[in-house]
């Protein structure tokens, strides 16, 4: 089994890779980023790491939150939402 799925879309004008980690053993997306941004060939990510939390990460910020009011996003379209507002 593949350690991530992946979706790849375009959100404004960037091309972005929808990542969820599928706790499969090994590295996880969190620690291999930049190689999956590599293979991929994006520089911006939306991914739901281990613990069911989505985060951002874009090769020029680094990682980057998306939650809200200082609680976790737990919802894909709502961390694709935050994600276009504050970083995209």
């Amino acid at each position: 089994m593949q350690n991530y799925s992946q979706e790849i879309k375009m959100l404004n004008d960037k091309k972005v890779a929808i990542i969820i980690d599928n706790d499969a053993g090994g590295r996880t997306v969190t620690n291999d980023i930049d190689n999956i941004a590599k293979q991929l060939n994006v520089n911006y990510i939306i991914y739901q790491d281990t613990m069911h939390i989505w985060d951002f990460w874009s090769k020029d910020r680094g990682f980057a939150t998306l939650a809200l009011s200082g609680e976790a996003t737990r919802d894909k379209d709502t961390a694709i939402a935050v994600a276009m507002r504050r970083y995209l």
